[in-house]
């Protein structure tokens, strides 16, 4: 079974303007608020701050408001039977290098969006960016760690994994990879079902989605093994170390999501 935390230590005290607030505005700034049309008449709130129709429902609980805090950091880690899916820290940097750097570069990108890092200072600057960006502009990203030492030392990091935000609120992205050691383990699927549990019953998320090479049968089989559905293929949908190559986009809905 996967279990999911907050390090939030404060979250019963959460003031409810100053968290909603930043979901609105942004809502209002992308014109994608519900119920936001032009020239519609909006309502002064006491702050001095303007709300459309949509957007005060969301604050007065009328409306669930999908997804994570635009604003948010990443607070979650999640633990499943043999990975802790975790906030990367600044001394992983090294190992995450050793795996996805170097000469294993072009082996574990090769079905990747990402070509990889040039050097151990884009992996440092990635962990930076992982524990310093909100939600809205970088998504939330995690380092998969041997939990209990049943693939090597407890703690040590294997891969990495990531959910992005994509259009609508509630609708995401997700992202990984995995050593080459580790490869045919099972430890992916495990990460992801660890993710795809978190995103649908603690974050409101109400889609998540995967772009995936149509070249990579085992990408394929793994989305499809967790029950995200094929909904099209996209030809020509990237340029990949200068060749055009086509995805198959996989979705899920949260109504879909059956936990392992």
């Amino acid at each position: 079974m996967n279990t999911w935390t907050s390090r939030r230590d404060d979250v019963e005290d959460l003031d409810v303007d100053r968290v909603a607030m930043p979901v609105v505005a942004r809502f209002m700034d992308t014109g994608r608020g519900l119920g936001a049309q032009a020239g519609r008449p909006l309502t002064a709130t006491p702050a001095g701050r303007t709300l459309d129709a949509g957007a005060r429902a969301i604050l007065e609980g009328v409306m669930p408001r999908w997804g994570p805090d635009p604003t948010s950091l990443n607070t979650y880690d999640v633990q499943t039977e043999r990975l802790h899916v975790d906030l990367p820290r600044v001394d992983d940097a090294p190992q995450l290098y050793s795996l996805v750097g170097g000469d294993r570069r072009q082996e574990i990108s090769a079905t990747l969006l990402w070509d990889g890092p040039d050097e151990l200072a884009d992996v440092e600057d990635w962990v930076e960016r992982c524990r310093t960006m909100p939600y809205e502009d970088w998504g939330l990203h995690w380092v998969l760690r041997d939990r209990v030492g049943s693939i090597g030392e407890p703690g040590h990091v294997l891969g990495a994994i990531g959910i992005t935000p994509r259009g609508a609120p509630g609708r995401a992205d997700v992202g990984y990879w995995l050593g080459r050691p580790y490869w045919g383990s099972g430890l992916m699927a495990e990460a992801l079902a660890g993710v795809l549990d978190l995103w649908f019953t603690s974050l409101g998320g109400h889609k998540i989605e995967a772009d995936v090479f149509t070249h990579n049968v085992r990408g394929r089989r793994l989305v499809e093994k967790l029950g995200m559905q094929q909904e099209g293929v996209i030809r020509h949908a990237h340029l990949k170390r200068g060749e055009w190559v086509d995805a198959a986009v996989y979705g899920m809905r949260a109504d879909e999501w059956q936990p392992t």
